[in-house]
């Protein structure tokens, strides 16, 4: 199994899920992101069933683990965008996501989390079905029905959609169904599938979207058009946002219409404050302000939808029915302020948009969103074509720097399409909202291109009811052409800032832009861009059109005669349109982006503009790879990044089957690497799917210089070296078990792209190398290659004479025993249920051929109930493999082709026996990883020597006995900040030394360690260094697991800053540097200031500045019953916190928190325990027992750190009854509890303990603890 990895080291913000939401200033003190739990490692599901866990590290560095889906033997490519979003892509994804048949946003992990898909946040994954024939709205919701593993959303008829949340534990199975109708180009089986889900033309990511008047509604000149008369009267505006405050007095008589689209929700109650002053903005009346905060259209009619939650975000399904909604309902605009991220590609909600302008009358009015300043930060669906979209401006029509900017991302077109005021506006709060910042009970002020789109909105709405006839092409027309213009691009401003009142009795309207979009060097004139002009008037009006465009940035005029009309002086007839067409001429346009203004002048005077905007791309020229594998053939697939190093192009590519590919790049230096693989170019049906290959080949080539001509170069795998690892002095056996190796480069500017694979050597018969290169002549070219190889859990031989070893490959979750099994050989075939008839595998190792992956779980289960011992798979003669096992409790390996041959043949000519030897567990590991700097060297093969290692020796504690546990570690260096790695299977109840390469001073590691069957529940290592021959004794899981301060996650804990507490905690077992994820725990809060209650989340309160009496409570319950998470003992823990505290006066040190006010460390006791256990958590009953108790602080706490008693009970009966103990002293802070067990037969078979310490300052904690330790 491989995972390719390119990785984009740019020091970029990471884009999140929202680009319209409201943004409003916050002042304070800056608290530490783990204090909220922001640091903690999250895991998410993808829509293939694989998982991807994602731990940040110290200074910026993240550490990846991916667990493949169950039996899925198969790669995955890893790529960090420029913007920060992480994707990952399984190779059974790569097809569909190059067919434009599956949407890249279901692997984008950043997004994904963003969207609060995290695993334990959410449990299904929301997508939309698209369906490539016409299908009713009953046929549609049935297909959603039907998929296994999926709950059926909105039915999106118009569109040919439906959504569907996909279980996360069933993810795989839906996958399998609808991968077929997927990968087309491979796939015969498409036409079954398309029998069982119909024709499904795409799956898409159902995103969520998030929410994105005094002094601004005469901005936009408003009060001209009251003062015509007009206040919007019977125009309908429907409202999609997070629904209304009905009771709200500037609101309440203008809704007409409610419905709401979130799931479980009938209300459209607005519970967010979002929706409700946004509708006020449109259509409020002022009535809670004497009228003087009335809305743009006070007149107009109200159409709540709900489509976003309380929260703020919503699905994209959600939002597209509530469009449909609108439109049914006679809206005659829809305003949306909320939007995502934008993709090249578009999305539903754009489409949706498009559809359904194109279709009705309906005017969408979106906000263009709040990710600005940077370029191409547009979200949808303000991204679609028909959508009026509105950035936003100040009070003094300065561009807000967080509106957001075109041009449109993909095809460079132009949006936004104007601005409005979008800050500091003031509108109706919802009632117990606190949504910006609160004016008073019935108002508040808020910032966002949110706040801009309503005031456009409303805008419209008074148009309207000027012109009842016109259409929302007209409405969008007469907005866009008389506005007040900046001295900014059109990317930054569209057309302008809104002015209804320029624009209500105006002669000419001009509908359309003149946007060229993107331009390559070599293009010939492009179609001419169409503008249609409206004439109002009763008498023909004759219109001149000039137009002027400059190159953003050198200002340097567009060239004369490079942007002409067909027609400059056109005559429009009385209440007529007339088209005319505008005619670029590239060639005379320097390269560059361009913007500008077409003018409309009738008489002499100005009488309606548009904008102008496009950009020519510099020359480019072509770049050819050629691609040979290791017999100098043709590549089986090729993955390829080419990374400019004087500019800024960033291009990834993957091919298959080729021997060239060829890239357009302009003049300039770059940067080619990536890998090449060695492969089969016709494999048995099932293998393409998972992109297994003979070899694969890392290669990083210098510097590569395009100067004004074609270029190619060379990638030939057959000069490829094989990465291998030597133990010079380990004489015991040892086997490849993890492998991720790694190229980067970096320009002089300290950016850069990293590239690599990571496979589990011991699941497949696939090699690993890299193409030697020479170091860069400028900048950083490094390799990195880590290595994990393990005692052996499994080895098989034949019996007899003339026996012999047999290769052996295990899946990453093979089913262990331990011991020796001598079993007989029997053929089983391809274990078809025909097979099975025919074989006696009852207590025999059935031989089995591994002809098609995608069966060979269905198999192993019809293997286990016909009661075979174990399975040996036999790899399809010259085809590489993988081995296949999904959730088997059989033994299964692959042997080696040639083996394999061999066993098959010994086994048709008669009895056959082979001996397995198993470990449940090995005993010994060793991990490194080794760093070059300069380029690739000829010589992959390291050598390294046992006193080169640090040496971990790991006691893993299981909770009653011997059970699974997954083993990851982590190691950065200053060239490669991150880290991919796969899960490795060990067991708990055992002990084993993990040998750390420790030679490079550089280098830091990160452990992790998971206690079940499903590694969603893990436990951290603070990361740390080694050195050569260190000793290390560590225990994992060692009871009780008990909350502690999170020191390791966060820089400030059991401190406070100001009047702000943060005693934030996770449970730790013994090791004081060992934390447990919190994501699925259920965790809680109580705090009392002198006995009285006070609102705390997440260990965070505010307090007084003077010196008061506190306690926190916090309850951590785990009801142990899943048998995936592994944990048994401590299922519930209540600490009572008590102390005294009061502001601090000056600054602590150490305290990680800085602000306006200062942070200091609290003095609160938190009970440490040594327990006297053996490997499965246990003391043995009818025996004298005890355990030493410590009263520890908070790492940074500068006082007394002495404790004056303690006491401690525990209690056999889980906390029925108590018995007292009896409690010594041993040191100032530490104690011995001492007490008897009684027989196992009168407990209930585990130990519950509750303890208090105390000092003479006011701190005081009790603590107890549910089965804390069992009874043997």
């Amino acid at each position: 199994m491989a995972v390719v990895l390119g990785t984009m080291l740019a020091g970029l913000p990471a884009a999140g899920a929202v680009q319209a939401a409201t943004g409003t200033p916050t002042g304070g003190a800056s608290l530490p992101a783990g204090a909220t739990g922001q640091q903690e490692p999250r895991s998410v599901t993808l829509i293939t069933g694989d998982k991807v866990t994602l731990t940040p590290g110290p200074d910026g560095k993240r550490a990846v683990t991916v667990t493949p889906a169950p039996g899925a033997a198969k790669t995955f490519r890893t790529l960090t965008t420029p913007d920060g979003d992480l994707y990952v892509y399984p190779s059974d994804s790569v097809a569909g996501i190059a067919d434009q048949t599956l949407d890249r946003n279901l692997f984008n992990v950043t997004r994904l989390l963003a969207d609060g898909q995290a695993d334990g946040s959410a449990d299904g994954v929301p997508v939309i079905v698209e369906y490539a024939d016409k299908a009713s709205r009953a046929t549609l919701t049935r297909r959603a029905k039907e998929l296994p593993s999926g709950k059926p959303g909105a039915v999106l008829d118009r569109l040919d959609m439906a959504a569907v949340r996909v279980e996360k534990k069933g993810a795989a199975s839906f996958w399998r169904t609808v991968t077929p109708a997927l990968a087309t180009k491979k796939s015969a089986a498409r036409s079954s599938s398309e029998s069982a889900t119909g024709p499904v033309a795409k799956i898409w990511y159902d995103a969520k979207a998030k929410v994105s008047l005094d002094v601004s509604v005469p901005q936009i000149g408003a009060p001209a058009a009251w003062a015509a008369g007009l206040d919007g009267k019977g125009i309908k505006v429907a409202i999609l946002d997070t629904g209304v405050d009905t009771t709200h007095p500037d609101v309440q008589n203008r809704i007409t219409a409610t419905k709401s689209f979130m799931s479980g929700v009938d209300s459209v109650t607005d519970g967010h404050g979002h929706g409700t002053h946004v509708a006020s903005t449109v259509a409020g009346t002022g009535a809670a302000s004497d009228g003087r905060l009335k809305g743009v259209a006070p007149g107009a009619d109200l159409l709540i939808g709900k489509v976003l939650d309380d929260g703020g975000s919503g699905p994209t399904s959600g939002i597209i029915a509530g469009m449909e909604w609108a439109v049914d309902q006679g809206a005659d605009i829809v305003s949306m302020s909320l939007g995502s991220p934008a993709s090249a590609g578009g999305d539903p909600t754009e489409e949706a948009v498009d559809r359904l302008s194109a279709s009705s009358d309906t005017l969408f009015v979106i906000a263009a969103g709040n990710s600005g300043p940077g370029k191409s930060t547009i979200g949808s669906p303000g991204t679609a074509d028909s959508a009026l979209t509105v950035g936003a401006v100040d009070k003094s029509d300065r561009i807000a720097e967080f509106s957001s900017r075109g041009p449109r991302v993909g095809d460079h077109g132009l949006k936004p399409d104007l601005t409005a005021p979008g800050v500091g506006i003031v509108a109706a709060r919802a009632k117990g909202t606190a949504m910006g910042t609160v004016v008073d009970e019935y108002y508040t002020s808020a910032n966002g291109t949110s706040m801009a789109t309503p005031h456009v909105a409303g805008a419209a709405a008074l148009l309207k009811e000027r012109y009842p006839d016109w259409t929302g092409e007209q409405l969008k027309a007469a907005l866009v052409s008389h506005t007040e213009q900046a001295d900014t691009t059109v990317y930054d401003q569209g057309s302008g800032r809104t002015a209804v009142d320029a624009g209500l009795d105006a002669t000419v309207d001009i509908e359309g832009n003149v946007d060229f979009g993107f331009l390559d060097f070599e293009a010939k004139a492009p179609e001419p861009r169409t503008l249609t002009l409206y004439n109002r008037s009763d008498k023909a009006v004759t219109v001149s059109l000039a137009a002027q465009a400059r190159s953003v940035g050198s200002e340097e005029a567009l060239a004369g005669g490079a942007l002409t009309f067909a027609e400059p002086e056109v005559t429009v007839a009385a209440h007529g349109t007339a088209q005319v067409k505008a005619v670029l001429d590239p060639a005379k346009a320097v390269p560059g982006v361009y913007s500008g203004t077409v003018t409309a002048t009738a008489d002499g005077a100005a009488v309606a503009h548009t904008a102008v905007g496009f950009t020519r791309d510099s020359e480019r020229f072509d770049l050819t790879v050629n691609l040979k594998d290791r017999h100098s053939g043709i590549a089986a697939s090729a993955d390829l990044i080419v990374m400019g190093l004087d500019n800024d192009t960033f291009v990834t590519r993957t091919v298959e089957g080729v021997t060239s590919q060829t890239l357009r790049v302009p003049s300039g230096r770059y940067a080619v690497l990536g890998s090449v693989s060695t492969g089969a170019n016709d494999y048995p049906s099932g293998y393409e799917f998972y992109g297994t290959h003979e070899a694969t080949d890392l290669f990083n080539l210098d510097d590569v210089t395009v100067a004004g001509a074609a270029t190619s170069v060379s990638v030939d795998a057959s000069e490829a070296v094989d990465v291998k690892v030597r133990i010079k002095d380990e004489k015991r056996p040892l086997e490849r078990s993890a492998l991720d190796y790694e190229v980067t480069r970096i320009n002089e500017e300290r950016l850069g792209t990293t590239y690599g694979v990571m496979a589990y050597p011991s699941s497949s018969d696939e090699v690993f190398g890299a193409i030697p290169a020479a170091a860069p002549r400028t900048g950083t070219s490094a390799l990195s290659v880590y290595e994990r190889s393990t005692q052996p859990v499994l080895t098989a031989a034949v019996k007899g004479a003339g026996g012999f070893p047999l290769t052996v490959k295990t899946p990453p979750d093979l089913t262990r025993f331990s011991g020796t099994k001598n079993l007989a050989v029997v053929d089983a075939g391809s274990a078809s249920p025909e097979d099975l008839a025919k074989a006696d595998v009852k207590g025999k190792a059935a031989l089995v051929r591994h002809d098609d992956p995608r069966h060979i779980s269905l198999r192993l289960t019809d293997l286990k109930n016909a009661g075979a011992a174990a399975v040996v798979l036999l790899p399809v003669p010259g085809v590489p493999y993988n081995v296949y096992a999904a959730n088997s409790s059989l033994p299964v390996f692959a042997t080696g082709a040639s083996d394999g041959e061999v066993l098959a043949k010994r086994v048709a000519l008669g009895a056959t026996t082979i001996a397995l030897h198993g470990l449940e567990d090995s005993s010994y590991a060793y991990s490194g990883q080794w760093t070059f700097e300069k380029g690739i060297p000829a010589d992959l093969s390291f050598t390294a020597n046992k006193r080169d290692f640090a040496t971990l020796r790991q006691s893993v504690y299981g909770d009653g006995g011997r059970s699974k546990a997954w083993y990851s570690l982590s190691s950065w260096s200053p060239l490669f900040p991150l880290s991919i790695r796969p899960w490795q299977q060990v067991r708990r109840g055992a002990e084993r030394d993990e040998y750390v390469y420790a030679a490079d001073s550089g280098q830091q590691f990160l452990q992790t360690m998971s206690p079940g069957e499903d590694p969603s529940l893990y436990e951290l290592e603070t990361p740390k260094t080694y050195r050569p021959g260190q000793v290390v004794n560590e225990t994992w899981f060692a009871g009780p697991l008990t909350p502690a301060p999170l020191a390791s996650r966060t820089p400030c804990v059991f401190c406070r800053v100001g009047t702000t507490f943060m005693l934030y905690t996770a449970p730790h077992d013994s090791e004081p540097d060992h934390v447990l994820s919190t994501a699925v725990l259920n965790m809680t809060w109580e705090a009392y200031r002198d006995g009285e209650p006070m609102d705390v989340s997440f260990g965070i309160a505010d307090g007084v500045p003077e010196e008061a009496d506190y306690r926190f409570v916090s309850k951590f319950a785990y009801d142990g019953t899943d048998a995936g998470d592994g944990i048994r003992h401590s299922t519930g823990i209540t600490t009572d916190y008590r102390f005294t505290s009061q502001a601090a006066k000056d600054q602590a040190g150490d305290c990680g928190v800085t602000g306006l006010e200062y942070c200091a460390y609290d003095g609160v006791i938190n009970p440490g325990y040594d327990l006297r256990v053996d490997l499965f958590n246990r003391a043995r009953a009818n025996q004298p027992y005890s355990f030493t108790l410590d009263a520890d602080r908070a790492e940074g706490w500068k006082g007394s750190t002495a404790a004056s008693g303690a006491k401690a009970s525990v209690s056999y009966d889980g906390g029925t009854t108590w018995q007292r103990a009896d409690v010594k002293r041993l040191d100032r802070d530490s104690f011995r509890v001492s007490y008897r067990h009684p027989k196992l037969a009168s407990t209930d078979g585990y130990v519950a303990v509750r303890t208090e310490l105390w000092d003479d300052h006011g701190s005081r904690t009790v603590q107890s603890i549910e089965k804390a330790y069992a009874l043997r």
